[in-house]
């Protein structure tokens, strides 16, 4: 990951302006490998301009589509209809 860095030193300090959705779960190594939920937690809203929308599934590990499919379609389709607005029309009919 620290190799991104040295590729595109324009996007030190950047942060992401689109809405951003955080789905995973809690048994993931790579969540545990940054300090838990509770690291995330912390750290993700740091680089975003607005407050990232986070959630963690208990009893899931890194394939949550596949451990919890109900429950992850649930939480996208909240987000894409919070922020259809932000859609333009072109992609709106195909929703």
């Amino acid at each position: 990951m620290d190799l991104d860095w040295h590729a595109m030193p324009q996007l030190q300090g950047a942060k992401l302006t689109q809405p951003i959705a955080f789905i995973s779960g809690l048994d993931d190594m790579v969540i545990k490998w940054f300090g838990g939920a509770e690291g995330v937690r912390a750290v993700l809203p740091q680089h975003c301009v607005t407050a990232p929308d986070i959630h963690f599934l208990e009893q899931t590990g890194h394939w949550l589509q596949q451990e919890a499919p109900e429950r992850v379609n649930e939480l996208l389709l909240r987000f894409l209809d919070t922020h259809r607005g932000l859609l333009g029309q072109r992609r709106r009919s195909r929703l």
